[in-house]
Order: structure tokens, then sequence, then C-alpha cells
């Protein structure tokens, strides 16, 4: 993703963690590689190097905290854990952070968005109705990473996929955009970035509980049942109708 980030874990099939995206030269107005289908495995045995995960997670969590200590409008999910995020510790915050698991959601479930994204760059993008949002500079960078990094792991790990919660299908069309397109995309898409399970802050709690110690089995416990968490949502019904629409 180039440089710091700081400031500035299914499908019912899977594929080896041996598979590989092919690659060919394209013209220029086509994505610089072009991937093979692309199949998610829940649970990758051997993790490349998730920093960059890691920053995105702590920038996150950074923005709640800050949400938190403000009166701006912003998600309910901050109100419910407003005490509880006041009280964060920038050493609590990293350890919260330093999940193998996207902390963010930017609709990475919805193959139509995508397929619209990547096929119609230039056709106009639909509103979100939700409630709350991270301020729009905050947003569209972590809108950027978080494409930067998936667009990456399509192309060098894409068994890690999981981790980021996010469809077969949607990866195939972030795969289909050329870098180029990367951050005018993160322009226009930037306000579906949400914080993840933003609708269950008991999740929310027993991460921020568990990183208020340095127990690496309660850290341990946290990462296996966010990963528990995203391979259900990938194998639910409802994602798999939305990426199939």
């Amino acid at each position: 993703m180039g440089g710091s980030i700081r400031n500035g874990n299914e499908e019912p099939r899977v594929q080896s963690a041996h598979s590989r995206v092919s690659a060919r030269v394209l013209d220029s107005k086509s994505p610089l590689i072009h991937p093979s289908p692309i199949r998610i495995t829940p649970y990758p045995r051997q993790l490349s190097d998730l920093r960059p995960l890691y920053e995105i997670n702590e920038r996150c969590l950074e923005l709640l905290v800050r949400a938190a200590r403000t009166d701006r409008p912003t998600f309910p999910l901050v109100g419910y854990l407003r005490e509880l995020l006041c009280s964060v510790t920038p050493e609590t915050r990293a350890r919260a952070a330093h999940r193998p698991l996207l902390l963010i959601d930017i609709q990475l479930t919805n193959g139509e968005l995508w397929r619209t994204a990547s096929d119609r760059p230039v056709h106009p993008t639909p509103r979100s109705g939700w409630q709350g949002a991270f301020p729009r500079p905050a947003a569209v960078q972590l809108a950027r990473w978080t494409l930067s990094f998936a667009w990456h792991k399509v192309r060098t790990a894409p068994h890690e996929l999981c981790l980021l919660g996010i469809t077969t299908d949607v990866a195939n069309a972030i795969a289909q955009l050329p870098i180029t397109e990367i951050a005018p995309v993160a322009e226009r898409y930037f306000r579906f970035v949400r914080p993840r399970w933003e609708d269950r802050p008991a999740v929310w709690r027993r991460l921020l509980f568990s990183a208020q110690s340095a127990d690496i089995r309660r850290a341990r416990d946290v990462n296996l049942y966010g990963i528990q968490l995203l391979t259900a949502e990938l194998m639910s019904p409802v994602a798999r109708s939305r990426s199939a629409s």
C-alpha cells in the first residue's frame, strides 16, 4: 500500500493455498493483471504480512474513540459503547487493532455493488441509507487503504481474503479494477465504510475488554470468535444471494 498508514478471515467451496492469479499484459484500458476466478478458504494456515490490516484497524478504532469523546453525530454503535470507548488507551487500542481480521466493512459481500464499480466506473454511486458515518476525509482514506489492501491480497495471497470478510465475486470485481482506479473508486464509495458488526455492540465490547489485558489467551479467543463470525456471514444465504444478484 506504499508507506506507513499511521496518520496519513467463506464460500462453500474452497481452493488450495497454492492457487495463484494468472497474469498477462493487457492494453492500457484494462487491468494490469487479469485474474483467474478466486476461491476463498476460511482458515489460512500461513499468513503473510498483516501490518497494513492492523493499521487500518487501529485507524478505525482511533476514529471511534474520537467520536465517543465528542458530540458529533456518528454511528449508533458509539452511543452504546461511549463509556468504554472513552476509557480506551493507546495501548488498548493497539492491542484491539492487532487482530487477523478486518474491523471495518465496505459492503464486501455486495457483489452487485462492486460489479458496478468494476464494470461501470463512471456509473452514479448509489446512496447509503444508513445513519452515521466517519468524517469524509477519514472515510475516503479508509476506503482507499482497504481497497488497496484487498487488491494486493487478490494477487499475492487470495487464500487470506476471508480475513477481510469478502465474498468470492466481490474479490473478483476488485481484482478487475486497474490500480489507477483504486483512489477514484474510494472517493465515490467512501459512504459505505462502516465499522464491522456495527449492529452488534456485544462483539465490540468483547473485543475491547479483551484488549485491556496482554493475556495472549484472551486475544486468541477473540480472534477465533471473530473468524467464526466472518465465516458464518460469508456462508449465509443473504451474502450468497447478494453476491449472485
